[in-house]
């Protein structure tokens, strides 16, 4: 009985089968770069007799070749001599590929007696979390059943002038 010979040797054929499948598999789960955030303009949007509304701008730079979907956003803004005001809400926009968008975060600024209304300069914090859907499918199953959430924080530091808010 004549013996045949395969002409592919196995050993470099598994190899490339074990590095394509891996390389695969990190195709499938590796993330984009995360989007950048910064504070562009803190300023009284809106005033009554209950309080002041004041609204952080933040820009959001997107450095992938896919737009990112931004979530829900929880953010606190810390005002010398008060306590301080958190809120969580959905942001409902969308940093375009490669490219920025301005993100407006209102925050309610309560006037009572025991807290009145600022009128001169004050230094504020300001931090927030900002939740973001990796694009893709099972990204977005993973985000939906709460396996990955990726969220990038970030935070401002800074004197606010109330003198104008009137």
């Amino acid at each position: 009985m004549k013996r045949t010979t395969n002409p592919i040797p196995k050993r470099p054929v598994l190899a490339l089968c074990l590095t394509a499948s891996a390389s695969l598999l990190t195709g499938c789960f590796s993330s984009p770069k995360p989007p950048t955030f910064k504070v562009v303009d803190v300023a009284v949007t809106d005033r009554s007799a209950e309080g002041l509304v004041v609204t952080i701008t933040v820009e959001g730079t997107n450095p992938n070749k896919d737009p990112i979907p931004l979530d829900d956003v929880s953010y606190s803004l810390n005002l010398e001599g008060r306590p301080p005001l958190s809120t969580t809400r959905y942001a409902g926009a969308e940093l375009p590929a490669h490219g920025t968008r301005l993100v407006r975060l209102p925050i309610a600024l309560p006037v009572s007696a025991s807290a009145p209304e600022p009128t001169a300069q004050s230094d504020y914090r300001f931090s927030a979390t900002m939740l973001y859907r990796v694009p893709g499918s099972i990204a977005e199953f993973f985000f939906d059943t709460g396996v990955r959430r990726p969220s990038v924080g970030f935070a401002e530091s800074g004197t606010m002038d109330f003198s104008g808010a009137r």
